[in-house]
């Protein structure tokens, strides 16, 4: 079965790609960075994937959403992914659930996972993964795209900053694909880089940084952020 990752098991070692194919990881959200995220997830051998979304394929989705074709037009975005993610690795087991995360649900979904990942295109239903992730002590990754810029954070309970310590102040206008517009290249990105965080969380290996990118003005940066000792999320100790 190794034979399927023995070029990722050349990177890692044969002892990091069993935690990978042990874990379990709940994806919120199917759309542009949730199919990144799960073509990523399902290739390297996450043993178990948990995805939910409650939206249906649009034409307009397929110029950035990868695992969709004109066929899946209508479907919901859940059960058309894990259809074609099963063609791509049918030793991952995959629960798709066609709901919406809020404050009541997100803790019967995220229940048993190691890691929650943000695949959501607006804010308030990142404030629930982080105030449930947080109070729960469970890691989660950020990830958000506009345009042709996006950025990602693993944040990790009592360990890092929290979504709240560096998004302190947020408009009532969301940037969405919808209202801002979006590059297909951004959402691979980005997806990729939170597919990659999750997995160096789980081998041990987790990243620290919040990562910035714009495709359109060549600014790549890697950013350095502390946890505010006053967050009324996560505040408590301050961390050097």
């Amino acid at each position: 079965m190794l034979e399927r990752y023995d070029r990722q098991i050349a990177v890692i070692g044969e002892e990091a790609q069993n935690k990978i194919l042990n874990a379990k990881i709940l994806v919120v959200g199917a759309g542009a960075l949730g199919t990144s995220i799960l073509n990523s997830l399902v290739r390297a051998g996450v043993g178990f994937i948990r995805v939910v979304d409650m939206d249906v394929v649009e034409l307009s989705n397929l110029q950035r959403q990868m695992l969709f074709d004109e066929k899946d037009l209508g479907e919901k975005k859940v059960i058309a992914a894990t259809n074609k993610l099963k063609l791509i690795n049918s030793e991952v087991n995959l629960e798709p659930i066609v709901d919406r995360i809020t404050a009541d649900t997100i803790g019967k979904y995220a229940l048993g996972c190691d890691i929650i990942i943000d695949a959501t295109d607006n804010f308030s239903t990142r404030e629930i993964i982080n105030k449930y992730a947080i109070e729960n002590n469970i890691p989660w990754i950020y990830g958000g795209v506009a345009a042709a810029f996006g950025m990602a954070k693993t944040i990790i309970p009592k360990e890092t900053a929290c979504l709240k310590c560096f998004m302190k102040k947020r408009t009532n206008e969301e940037y969405t694909a919808r209202n801002s517009g979006i590059m297909n290249g951004i959402t691979a990105v980005i997806g990729a880089i939170e597919a990659n965080m999750a997995i160096r969380y789980i081998i041990g290996k987790p990243s620290t940084k919040l990562i910035y990118i714009d495709l359109f003005e060549d600014d790549f940066q890697t950013i350095e952020v502390k946890r505010d000792i006053n967050c009324t999320v996560c505040g408590g100790e301050k961390v050097d």
